[in-house]
């Protein structure tokens, strides 16, 4: 995979706060979930400092490629797709809208490469220490899911 690693980086790092800033839009109109989506705006603006950090460690030559899409535009569609979802986005949505919209967009492809990437067997040292850094901030889809059951939203 011949890549720019910083542009990969800086898309992701955009992705990762765009999400961030969705799932704030969230806690603010829907209260009864505000922890919730507080805890998971909190978690993708860790994920965006993470892929900060791994700008130090593109400069000395380490850096798990493996946590990129295999192509770039994906990580543009998916910023393009939540773009949209903000300025759409009013209190009109329902609580169910905002659950759906949350497991599509963990589940888009620059989303959940970043997850499986964080749950897959690191094969270096420098995915090691990233899945070591984001161990408690991952599988947010199943933790979606799990807290629509636990909730009862229908």
């Amino acid at each position: 995979m011949s890549i720019d690693i910083i542009q990969y980086l800086d898309e992701a790092i955009i992705l990762e706060l765009k999400v961030s800033e969705l799932y704030h839009l969230f806690s603010n109109v829907f209260v009864e979930d505000r922890e919730f989506w507080w805890q998971l705006e909190i978690e993708e603006k860790n994920h965006a400092a993470l892929l900060k950090s791994g700008k130090e460690f593109y400069k000395h030559g380490k850096f798990p490629l493996e946590i990129f899409p295999e192509r770039l535009e994906i990580l543009k569609e998916t910023i393009s797709q939540v773009n949209s979802l903000i300025e759409t986005f009013n209190s009109g949505w329902t609580r169910k809208k905002a659950f759906d919209t949350s497991i599509v967009l963990e589940n888009s492809a620059g989303e959940i490469h970043f997850q499986n990437f964080m749950r897959s067997d690191a094969q270096s040292e420098i995915a090691i220490i990233f899945q070591k850094l984001n161990r408690h901030d991952c599988d947010h889809s199943l933790r979606i899911t799990r807290y629509i059951s636990d909730h009862g939203i229908k």
